[in-house]
């Protein structure tokens, strides 16, 4: 938009047509797409509201998903996990493991929770702890052989440090993605992200990086970054290239910000980030590594690129639709936030599948029946916010969690403006 019309949506309240400082065309074109509007504000936000049902309605439609909890036990000893937060319960407590006749009856309550196939995602997620523990390579072949017999594919989150002892399991043709994580060059990583043996953990999970990749498994890598690893992103950059990693198509590299509110841990070495550091930091660096945006420029890029409007959503992520968590002491959890407290356990899949009353609140929460969101501009781009910090932070299934929110969406939406006209997408 030229600037008059810029000027007039910031300083205009009311608009008259004949006297806005800009063409009836424009003024027109802005009615219908609804950036004037003759409503109320409450009719407005009753119009979020209808809407926001309609697309958790859809939501609900899609496939379910399912996460199986191998073990709740780690190698890893990293000062910011979650697990942290479930260490109160015991070490005994975390060594419990998926056992084969566990296996079998999660596989069977998928059925009974999602008894038509097409209403469950042919992916299952394997989680920890760590799933790939190099002591539990029987039980995790166990459970992909008989998964790729029953039609699914998988995805892991796993440190990476014991995917050597999984050459099986890696050729099976049954893994699709693993995200793996590295904090930084050698030093820095083993600093934080250290087996709890070796103390050592950065060359081992390099090694196996190409070992999956050689498999042909997308291999994700996430680098939590706080003011203190920061300055070592470039540098893996450097090294990716080095080893012709990024020059695979199934090779990526994200990061996403370590805050103190995502961490149970009181006592640490992180220097945690605000949101606006984080992303002041990104935007002065000139990084090109993805960043933790919640999808924000995807969105924006697009919508740009195909000239369509930009998807909206009224729920934050699949937990809020049909997201199960199967963790091996028969608990059914729906977010891995939460995994391990049992003031979060929606209910049990063994003996039965059984639930209690959280699945209704989980599953009923969108961006309509949370206060501070029926009446926020960001609404239909955040959806609510992570639920699990609402709940550790807000008390209830009526809070929000913002995170920062309006300055993902300055940086993403200037980002993507600019990568818009750099590669021509539309001419200033």
């Amino acid at each position: 938009m030229d600037a008059k019309v810029a000027d007039a949506l910031h300083n205009l309240r009311v608009f008259e047509k004949t006297d806005v400082g800009f063409s009836e065309k424009t003024f027109d074109l802005m009615v219908k797409r609804g950036y004037i509007t003759d409503k109320t504000a409450v009719q407005e936000r009753e119009l979020t509201g209808r809407l926001a049902g309609l697309l958790h309605k859809d939501a609900k439609r899609h496939a379910k998903s399912f996460v199986f909890m191998v073990t709740y036990d780690c190698n890893f000893r990293c000062p910011y996990c979650y697990e942290a937060g479930i260490s109160g319960n015991g070490r005994h407590w975390t060594k419990r493991t998926f056992t084969k006749e566990l296996v079998d009856r999660a596989y069977q309550a998928m059925s009974e929770i999602a008894p038509d196939n097409e209403k469950k995602n042919s992916i299952i997620t394997l989680y920890g702890g760590e799933p790939f523990l190099k002591e539990n390579v029987d039980i995790v072949t166990y459970i992909v052989k008989k998964g790729q017999e029953l039609g699914y594919v998988f995805d892991a989150i796993t440190n990476g440090h014991d995917l050597d002892c999984y050459t099986e399991v890696l050729s099976s043709g049954a893994m699709r993605h693993v995200q793996i994580t590295l904090d930084g060059m050698k030093d820095m990583h083993d600093s934080r992200r250290f087996h709890y043996q070796t103390h050592k953990s950065f060359d081992k999970i390099l090694s196996n990086i190409k070992l999956a990749l050689d498999n042909g498994i997308m291999v994700g890598v996430r680098f939590n970054a706080d003011a203190n690893n920061f300055g070592e992103i470039k540098k893996l950059q450097d090294i990716f290239a080095e080893t012709g990693f990024s020059d695979s198509k199934l090779f990526s590299f994200n990061t996403a910000m370590l805050s103190k509110e995502n961490s149970d841990t009181k006592d640490t070495d992180i220097d945690y980030f605000s949101r606006e550091k984080f992303n002041q930091m990104y935007a002065e660096s000139g990084l090109t590594v993805p960043h933790q945006d919640y999808g924000v420029y995807d969105k924006v890029i697009t919508a740009l690129k195909n000239k369509t409007c930009i998807r909206f959503r009224s729920i934050f992520c699949g937990v809020q639709s049909g997201s199960y968590i199967l963790d091996p002491y028969g608990d059914i959890y729906t977010c891995w936030d939460t995994v391990g407290k049992p003031e979060y356990v929606l209910g049990r899949y063994a003996p039965a599948v059984e639930f209690n009353d959280r699945v209704a609140n989980w599953q009923g929460r969108n961006i309509a029946n949370t206060p501070k969101c029926s009446c926020c501009k960001y609404a239909l781009l955040c959806g609510g916010g992570c639920m699990a910090k609402a709940l550790k932070y807000g008390g209830n299934f009526n809070a929000s969690y913002c995170d920062g929110y309006d300055d993902i969406v300055n940086f993403a939406v200037n980002k993507a403006y600019n990568n818009a006209v750099k590669d021509k997408i539309f001419m200033i």
